[in-house]
């Protein structure tokens, strides 16, 4: 609506952390409404990586609440998460107001 505030940005991701031996959780901020995906029921553009140049692999992920979401850890390292790291990526990831995920990579806590 014309002369209505403006969301600062969309999801910002501001922790990745270890929740299990299988999931790496990432919780995000500036998250207007809830998230959600467009064009594919999960989000796409989710990659893990270990230490090693080279050692990222993508892996499926799900929006588990308003504002964060699961990734299946899988067979590899998860060290680092990134999120539409790449040229021409396809990132599916947005908020209520239409904002996209913008990308990033974060280093993945482990669990306490």
């Amino acid at each position: 609506m014309f002369g209505a505030p403006e969301p600062p940005s969309g999801p910002v991701a501001v922790a990745a952390r270890r929740i299990d031996a299988t999931t790496v959780e990432v919780r995000f901020s500036d998250v207007t409404g809830a998230l959600t995906a467009y064009s594919n029921a999960r989000p796409i553009g989710f990659e893990l990586c270990g230490r090693a140049a080279g050692a990222c692999r993508y892996v499926d992920a799900r929006i588990a609440t308003a504002n964060t979401v699961l990734l299946s850890i899988g067979a590899g390292a998860a060290d680092r998460v990134r999120f539409c790291w790449a040229d021409s990526p396809v990132c599916t990831l947005f908020d209520g107001a239409h904002l996209p995920a913008g990308p990033f990579e974060r280093p993945v806590t482990p669990r306490p």
